[in-house]
């Protein structure tokens, strides 16, 4: 399959989950009171941000080890799966002994609903990995079906809590974990079809599975870190629960828009994987100037909608959650550009130089939470990100386009000559396909 089907076909899967994904938070925000909501927010931001530090980096290492280093995808298969489960088992023997040592609340969140939120961790984990190694072995259909498949039963699972249990903050992170599990199952079971699994541990591809995750997950880190830290150390310093509540609602809007640069990151490290320099350089030049361009289109079209769109699905109440959806609109597409230009560098293995990009931006944004939370609120939280993401993508840009020469028309200014072609063969492709079936 092409790039172009497949991104495609990862962005058309991400369109088919949004209304999903906002009508099930409809359903949290409709459910559950205002702090309640905050706490649901905190905890499922925590699970995710611990399911970036336990993986290692082995879900991207293992398209790196089948697409690059031409690695059997059933030894690579068993050691990722070996690792994950190992992993998973032990962060929840630390959260164990963390509650048992007294550390068994999280600010304002109490410690059984943190636990509730904790449970996911090890499901998560799973599905990251056979997500990536579906995109290993060219199955982005069973990738695409298995998020669709994801977001509809979370969607199912948080409507029945609400039915059978109005207003119940356990009843709902039941419902989450609930469908968080099914599909990781399910997955598994369709990825394990294709690539098998070896009789025994390939201790050989262990090393080099965690020497290439290591620095990989650092980079994932930094960056989901970066672009979560708001939320979480609200709790901690005590923000209240409808404050954080409004500006998950912000935050969890904006990110329907990582739809477009997230579907492309999918398929571009595969294909630059799989490239020499020459060819990775052009290509991931042409891929930035269409994708922040497709990612300031679909900013302006959200825009439009949304102030007419919260109040109508979350309540009025939620409408103070606009101005910092407006200060963080923009920094989609920086994030678009970081994260087409990072898979260039993390397909060469040069994993450090995003790392330390993404440590640097990550430091500015929680100097910046530091001092605007307190003064600001979460306005103050909304524009720290805007600024941090700008650094992010001025950082690794400017990098670069010194080390390959290119410059900065041609990493952003669209090129009717060059890129129109590029969508006149897929409109004319759609026509002659429609003529076909119509003139049946």
């Amino acid at each position: 399959m092409s790039f172009f089907r497949q991104a495609a076909s990862v962005l058309a899967t991400s369109v088919a989950t949004v209304p999903m994904s906002i009508l099930a938070n409809v359903v949290v925000t409709r459910n559950l009171d205002p702090e309640a909501r905050g706490q649901f927010a905190v905890v499922s931001v925590l699970a995710g941000t611990l399911v970036l530090f336990s993986n290692l980096g082995w879900p991207l290492a293992t398209i790196y080890r089948m697409k690059r280093m031409k690695s059997d995808p059933a030894e690579v298969m068993t050691a990722g799966l070996t690792a994950t489960l190992s992993l998973a088992a032990t962060v929840l023997v630390l959260g164990a002994l963390l509650e048992a040592g007294g550390f068994g609340d999280f600010g304002t969140v109490p410690g059984e609903v943190l636990w509730l939120g904790l449970a996911t961790v090890p499901f998560q984990l799973l599905n990251r990995l056979f997500s990536y190694a579906a995109k290993g072995v060219d199955r982005f259909d069973i990738r695409n079906w298995a998020t669709i498949g994801q977001t509809a039963l979370r969607l199912l699972a948080l409507s029945l809590a609400w039915l059978l249990a109005p207003g119940d903050l356990h009843a709902t992170l039941w419902g989450n974990l609930i469908g968080v599990a099914v599909v990781a199952l399910g997955s598994g079971y369709a990825v394990l079809r294709h690539t098998g699994l070896s009789r025994r541990v390939n201790r050989t591809e262990i090393r080099a599975s965690l020497k290439f995750g290591l620095e990989t997950t650092a980079q994932s880190i930094a960056g989901e870190l970066h672009q979560q830290v708001d939320i979480l150390i609200m709790g901690p310093m005590h923000v209240p629960g409808e404050q954080i509540a409004l500006y998950s609602i912000a935050v969890g809007l904006i990110q329907q828009l990582r739809l477009v640069p997230d579907s492309i990151a999918l398929a571009l490290f595969p294909k630059l994987s799989g490239s020499n320099d020459t060819e990775a350089v052009a290509f991931t030049t042409r891929v930035c100037r269409h994708s922040t361009l497709w990612v300031v289109i679909c900013s302006v079209g959200l825009g439009l909608v949304v102030p007419f769109g919260v109040p109508l699905l979350y309540g009025d109440a939620y409408s103070a959650s606009l101005p910092s959806f407006f200060i963080l609109l923009p920094a989609m597409a920086l994030l678009t550009v970081y994260r087409v230009v990072v898979r260039y560098f993390i397909s060469r293995d040069r994993q450090r130089l995003s790392i330390v990009t993404q440590l640097a931006a990550f430091v500015v944004n929680v100097g910046l939470n530091l001092v605007m939370i307190p003064a600001y609120g979460i306005e103050g939280a909304a524009f720290s990100s805007l600024v941090s993401y700008g650094a992010e993508a001025a950082l690794i840009t400017g990098v670069f386009m010194r080390e390959t020469g290119r410059s900065f028309s041609e990493m952003f200014i669209f090129r009717r000559a060059e890129d129109w072609p590029v969508y006149q063969r897929r409109i004319d492709a759609l026509k002659k396909r429609w003529l076909r079936r119509a003139g049946r």
